[in-house]
């Protein structure tokens, strides 16, 4: 066996193994220069259209949405939330505020009649007192020793009956003055259920704020349009209505390209509706972390946000997909 014609083939082979490695490890980008982006035309000043914090669930269901495209007015009905159990909640919270309110009426008027019993008592063992003390005025030459000790007796017991009183009336109208603060907290936590949940109910019919075109949001995790019957957490984008008074070109970078770009570096944006129109455009800002894509390819994908430096015609309408290559 010829041994040197043997290694030289090893040799070889272990070249080309590392070589195919190398290149399955690095995307083909990384040796094709600057990257080819594609991506959208947005509007800088746009009405952001996103799911309200709804109480009681974690996720909410888009119930419908003013097709993609179209002009809406201001005052337009845009978004339309499901309200899931938010009806039957609103009914029960009402029928527990009225309970309460009753409650806290009837506990009132419970303590102002024990108030009232209690003042009461209290003039009674005035006059009681009043009347004991006038018999306890009289001399004891005057009446016999056993009628003069009974008058002081029952004067000490009137005069007695009276601190109880005052006592009966002091603690009575201190446990309404404790009572009332409760009640008055019990009642307004019971309103502000209900009316956290009437407010839930208004937020779930979105308008335009503005005149504009309807554009369907992205989802962030799989990448596609959001669309009716969707279920998203709060803060999740729906939709934007986009004026076109400030346009703007969103891309999304494969984390291989993205050391290619930088901000404010120039890029020639074409739309791909209107191929001859060529748009020169200035990198405004770069995320600083990338987003992965469920049914794009594997990797993250940094946003990146471009703003035109030429004239951009009226042509050019949100929602339309551009193509760019740096300059």
């Amino acid at each position: 066996m010829n041994l040197p014609y043997l290694s030289a083939q090893i040799q070889g082979f272990r070249a080309t193994v590392f070589f195919v490695t190398a290149y399955l490890m690095y995307p083909v980008s990384t040796y094709a220069g600057a990257p080819y982006l594609t991506g959208v035309i947005e509007d800088g000043d746009s009405q952001t259209i996103e799911m309200p914090n709804l109480p009681y669930t974690f996720r909410s269901q888009v119930e419908w949405l003013a097709p993609e495209g179209s002009h809406v007015d201001k005052g337009d009905v845009v978004v339309r939330i499901h309200p899931g159990g938010l009806i039957e909640q609103a009914e029960v919270l009402e029928t527990a505020n009225e309970e309460q309110l009753v409650s806290a009426e009837t506990s009132q008027a419970e303590h102002t009649l024990w108030i009232i019993d209690a003042e009461t008592a209290l003039e009674v063992a005035k006059t009681n007192r009043d009347i004991a003390w006038l018999d306890a005025q009289v001399p004891a030459s005057a009446v016999t020793e056993l009628i003069h000790d009974r008058a002081q007796l029952a004067l000490e017991n009137a005069e007695n009956a009276l601190r109880l009183a005052e006592e009966a009336l002091a603690n009575a109208e201190r446990k309404f003055d404790e009572l009332k603060p409760v009640l008055e907290v019990r009642v307004r936590q019971a309103e502000a259920s209900q009316l956290q949940v009437r407010e839930a109910l208004n937020r779930l019919t979105i308008r335009a704020e503005r005149a504009g075109i309807v554009i369907y949001a992205e989802n962030e995790f799989g990448g596609m349009k959001i669309f009716a019957g969707e279920s998203l957490m709060p803060g999740q984008t729906i939709a934007t209505i986009a004026s076109g008074e400030q346009p703007q070109f969103v891309f999304w970078v494969h984390d291989a390209d993205i050391n290619y770009l930088k901000e404010e570096q120039r890029l020639s944006v074409v739309a791909d509706a209107l191929p001859d129109k060529v748009i020169e455009a200035e990198v405004d800002w770069i995320a600083n972390y990338a987003s992965e894509r469920e049914t794009w390819s594997q990797g993250g994908y940094f946003k990146l946000i471009a703003k035109p430096i030429s004239p951009t015609p009226s042509s050019f309408i949100p929602g339309m997909a551009v193509s760019a290559e740096a300059l």
